[in-house]
């Protein structure tokens, strides 16, 4: 008993240290005790912690909840993969300038699809169908090479 209570008094003075430090506190589930968030037990009623998933770490370190993820990225990558589908709807020949810009907007729209079905996991539906969106329109951007 005596070798737990030494260690918990180091636990505490390690969590004050962390607490003057700046960073990131929670509080215990069984005492309501403020404690660090890697904590894997209380140092003042030695309760275990519950431990967060991958996900919702990652979530909490950028600072925002799972349910809250931003998903810019996939809507960019869907409208300009229906920009591009719709460009190819013109029949009118196209010159060097208009194919290079239009090869870097299907190209964009298809980057952003990409990492966004990386990096997110909202939003997933979307992106594959601008990445895919924009693929075609890459498709049918070289049949217009000359």
């Amino acid at each position: 008993m005596h070798r737990r209570s030494s260690t918990l008094d180091g636990s505490r003075q390690y969590h004050l240290q962390l607490k003057k430090a700046g960073l990131p506190m929670v509080f215990c589930s069984g005492c309501g005790h403020q404690i660090h968030e890697t904590a894997i037990s209380c140092p003042n009623c030695g309760m275990p912690q519950p431990r967060l998933t991958a996900q919702q770490d990652n979530a909490t370190q950028i600072g925002k909840s799972p349910q809250t993820e931003p998903f810019w990225a996939a809507i960019t990558s869907l409208v300009i993969g229906l920009i591009a589908i719709t460009a190819t709807l013109d029949d009118s020949k196209w010159d060097g300038e208009t194919l290079y810009t239009f090869l870097i907007c299907s190209m964009s729209g298809f980057v952003l699809g990409i990492v966004s079905l990386n990096i997110s996991n909202r939003g997933k539906k979307i992106a594959l169908t601008g990445a895919v969106l924009s693929v075609i329109a890459l498709i049918l951007c070289f049949s217009q090479l000359p």
